[in-house]
């Protein structure tokens, strides 16, 4: 799918400007709630909302900073503000999780049993309601721009909601007697907001290390880049991730006799390719090393070229000097034939025509060059 970086830029920030708004009135209700409603649940999910907050206004400058222009300073773009915005969040999920954490603690160990009121059942119902509505809608347009910062947000949409159905569980069960559940379901929130915060950390770290890219799209890489005429093989492969841009460094070996133009011209078909079969390609860097033919390959074919020459003994006498040169994408046979010295012109060229054809049959990306001498 392509799409300009105006367009995701644009549903970029619309994205976390809503997020931002609609935290901002989820986390005022949902504290009032808690605070006002006496629930240790509803206060810890006020409070990762809170933190919702803060994870779209980083998405949101980090997006807008991984599009500015390639400069002097950042030769590969600004990319990887995405990969640290993701890790900011993470971070803030780790110290809101440590926090929630103790106080949900402290209330089930200190056996302090307040019954919570009916406004935190009903502010858990309408946050779940309405984080996974934006959970949906801001995953949509993560995936679809490939924006991981975008998509980890969408993620805490979803902790947000699914800590609530925990918050709810929480109040209803204190509320019909169960006074323990309120700050159990607290912690629950707590340890929910933990892994969702490990869930993002990893991939965002990875980026930052220059981790590799997975196997299949290597593969892939791999695939376009053997399809293309003159390739002999590929020495290595190496990926990254760049925000939301791909990059890649690949060493492909050609035929030694080729031309520079010729190289040049093979590495910009490699790069077109590349960019029209991938997804997400940024900067392709192509480093094309001369190929060496193989001992083999070549007796082979000085085999194919004296078997022909045997089967035409009858009309010559001998040859001799006979090799294989490569110019530039083309292979040439040289050899020295030698004929009877009364044997016409017309004679000799109709036996060397016949050789040519015959080596080309079996050879055909050959050309046959054959010096006449008398015997």
């Amino acid at each position: 799918m392509t799409y300009s970086l105006e367009e995701r830029f644009r549903k970029s920030k619309t994205v976390s400007w809503t997020g931002i708004w609609a935290n901002l009135l989820l986390t005022i209700f949902k504290i009032f709630a808690g605070i006002w409603g006496r629930s240790q649940a509803m206060l810890s999910d006020g409070f990762h909302s809170l933190s919702d907050i803060f994870a779209s206004l980083l998405t949101l400058t980090s997006v807008k900073i991984s599009h500015k222009p390639v400069d002097k300073g950042h030769p590969y773009g600004h990319g990887k503000a995405e990969s640290i915005a993701a890790l900011c969040i993470s971070l803030i999920l780790f110290g809101m999780a440590v926090v929630l954490s103790y106080r949900a603690l402290s209330a089930i160990f200190l056996k302090i049993t307040i019954v919570p009121g009916l406004l935190p059942l009903w502010a858990a119902l309408i946050s779940i309601l309405v984080k996974e509505l934006m959970f949906r809608h801001a995953h949509y347009i993560g995936k679809k721009f490939d924006n991981l910062a975008i998509l980890a947000m969408a993620h805490d949409h979803r902790a947000d909601a699914i800590s609530s159905v925990a918050a709810l569980a929480g109040i209803a069960g204190a509320r019909l007697g169960y006074a323990f559940l309120d700050p159990l379901a607290g912690f629950l929130v707590a340890l929910f907001i933990l892994k969702m915060g490990i869930d993002i950390f990893r991939p965002s770290l990875g980026e930052l290390m220059d981790t590799s890219l997975p196997e299949d799209f290597i593969d892939e890489i791999k695939k376009v880049t053997l399809s293309i005429e003159g390739i002999r093989e590929i020495d290595d492969v190496k990926t990254r991730r760049i925000g939301w841009r791909n990059s890649i460094d690949l060493s492909v070996k050609i035929d030694a006799g080729r031309s520079i133009e010729e190289g040049h011209r093979i590495s910009d078909k490699i790069e077109g390719l590349l960019h029209q079969k991938l997804k997400n390609i940024g900067n392709i860097m192509i480093h094309i090393n001369p190929g060496i033919e193989g001992r083999e390959e070549k007796d082979r074919k000085l085999g194919v070229i004296t078997r022909i020459l045997q089967s035409h003994y009858q009309q010559f006498i001998n040859f001799h000097d006979l090799c294989i040169v490569r110019k530039g994408s083309e292979e040439q046979a040289y050899l020295h034939l030698v004929l009877a010295k009364k044997i016409s012109v017309e004679q000799a060229h109709r036996i060397c025509d016949h050789l040519e054809r015959d080596i080309k049959r079996e050879l055909p990306n050959f050309k046959v060059l054959i010096h006449v001498e008398p015997a």
